[in-house]
């Protein structure tokens, strides 16, 4: 790579994720199909280590979202608590969807960091693995 283009190539920072980001890239990995929702494809994919990250919603039933964490901590899936329901189904596609789980390990990873990026200098440090070990006892 010339220097001029060095100079000319956009980096992106850690300190600049969005929640756009997380939308957009959410969207692509559903149309590339490699995105479940709903709670029972969600709950299969899991069961099945197929799924790299569930995206869980913010407005989630409690009940829900108790049984996707304790869930996703048996199988060692990540799980975020990120967005609501309507966001993540208009994002991928449908109407209002409390869960998701994502099956590609690149999306996996790279919506993992972008929430991250989010979530902590939110001050929320990743709760939702607090919770879940909250809840198991652990």
């Amino acid at each position: 790579m010339t220097r001029q283009r060095q100079i000319n190539r956009k980096v992106s920072s850690p300190e600049k994720a969005e929640p756009e980001a997380v939308w957009r890239m959410l969207g692509l990995a559903a149309r590339a199909g490699r995105v479940l929702i709903g709670v029972e494809g969600v709950a299969k994919a899991v069961r099945r280590h197929k799924a790299q990250l569930v995206i869980l919603a913010a407005d989630a039933a409690a009940d829900t979202a108790q049984k996707a964490k304790r869930l996703c901590q048996q199988a060692g899936v990540p799980i975020r608590q990120f967005g609501t329901k309507n966001e993540i189904g208009h994002w991928t596609g449908h109407t209002a969807r409390a869960i998701a789980a994502v099956l590609d390990d690149g999306f996996g990873r790279r919506l993992t960091t972008l929430i991250d990026q989010i979530i902590e200098p939110a001050g929320k440090d990743r709760q939702m693995n607090n919770d879940v070990n909250t809840t198991l006892g652990g």
